[in-house]
Order: structure tokens, then C-alpha cells, then sequence
């Protein structure tokens, strides 16, 4: 059985990407690349692709970016360099915005940059800058 937890710490970078998980499982290669094909052909996975470190490549600035925004807007707004996740979430009489986006900054004038295209837009937002990352997939 695949479980996620198994699969928090991630996988070495190898020759063998799917040897080496299979080792992860305790199962063969083979039954491994049946079960992902299958989780592929039932929707399940999505898609592969490499997590990276951004304060190791250099990104200093890290923000949530809580909005409200008429739906033209939605596309443009996921499209916008620096966002990595974007969310709508329901609206909170103390929170009251839907739309969230993560974003990554090298420094301090590209969310500058970026503040601006949002007013541009006309967009409602608040800028949650972070502060310190507590959980850190990444080792």
C-alpha cells in the first residue's frame, strides 16, 4: 500500500527514481509502475515534478496573498510570476477575502512589482508576509 507519509521526506535524486521508491514500499519495481499507472488512469496523480528549495535558489521575500477579485480577473492573477499555489477558500465576516496566493520574491522591489500589478488590476488584497517557515519539507 502507497501511503503519502511514506513519501514526505521525498525521494533521492538517482539513476532509478522509481527503484529507489520502490524500496521506499517494500515491493518490486514492477508492481510500483503498475500502481502509479493506475492511480494515473484513475485521476489519482496529476502529475510528478521536483519540490524546490526557494530560499536556496535565493528568494528572501515569501508572502500570502489574501484577495477578493472580480472572475476576469482570476486567469490573469494565477498567471502572475512569483505564485506558486492559489486557492479560493469561502469568505470569514473576519477575514473577508476568497482568493489566496503564495508567492516567492527575490527581494523586497519585486513584491513591490508585483503590489502594483494587483492594484493595476484593481484588486482588493492584503499582503501576510512570512515570517519564518515552521514546517520545511526540504532536507
Amino acid at each position: 500500500m502507497i501511503k503519502i507519509s511514506d513519501l514526505r521526506k521525498g525521494i533521492p535524486i538517482s539513476n532509478d527514481p522509481y527503484g529507489d521508491l520502490a524500496k521506499i514500499f517494500s515491493m518490486r519495481k514492477d508492481e510500483l509502475i503498475k500502481i502509479l499507472n493506475d492511480m494515473v488512469n484513475k485521476g489519482q496523480i496529476i502529475k510528478f515534478r521536483a519540490l524546490l528549495d526557494h530560499e536556496k535558489l535565493g528568494y528572501r521575500v515569501s508572502a500570502l496573498i489574501a484577495m477578493n477579485m472580480d472572475d476576469e480577473n482570476i486567469e490573469k492573477v494565477i498567471n502572475l510570476a512569483h505564485i506558486t499555489h492559489f486557492y479560493v477558500r469561502e469568505k470569514n465576516e473576519k477575514f473577508p477575502y476568497s482568493y489566496f496566493a503564495m508567492a516567492h520574491f527575490f527581494n523586497e522591489d519585486e513584491l513591490k512589482s508585483f503590489s502594483k500589478k494587483l492594484d493595476e488590476m484593481h484588486i482588493n488584497y492584503e499582503i501576510l508576509r512570512t515570517v519564518k517557515n515552521l514546517k520545511n519539507d526540504v532536507k
